[in-house]
């Protein structure tokens, strides 16, 4: 009996502190994410702004098309991130973009890749 007690508060324990570790691992990542979004944002950094978007993109399709997703509420939270990052960084490079247009519209990576951005923005949301 007293055994069991034990165990089953060993169980709550863990769980606790793996939920505990998860939230703080993903406020980490989301910290660590907008940071460099700023910094793309204070650089006016298109290129890495949509290379960052393209790359989030491939994991996330990759995670997708590679396996069964997991139904477990920890492996939830991670996908939510790919939404949130997507969200972030769309707002980034509509903010860099509007920028560009107006200050500095013979930007090279722009104009090489305007439609590619502009298709972005617009259809995946």
């Amino acid at each position: 009996m007293i055994s069991s007690i034990i165990i089953l508060l060993l169980r709550f324990i863990y769980s606790a502190g793996k939920e505990t570790d998860i939230e703080k691992r993903i406020c980490d990542e989301k910290q660590r994410l907008m940071k460099d979004i700023k910094m793309d944002i204070e650089k006016k950094d298109l290129k890495s702004l949509f290379e960052k978007a393209d790359g989030s993109f491939e994991n996330f399709a990759k995670n997708i098309f590679d396996a069964p997703l997991s139904t477990q509420p920890d492996d939830l939270k991670w996908y939510d991130i790919f939404f949130w990052r997507n969200n972030q960084t769309q707002k980034a490079i509509k903010k860099v973009l509007s920028d560009i247009k107006k200050k500095d519209p013979n930007n090279s990576y722009y104009k090489e890749y305007k439609i590619n951005i502009e298709l972005y923005l617009k259809h995946f949301k």
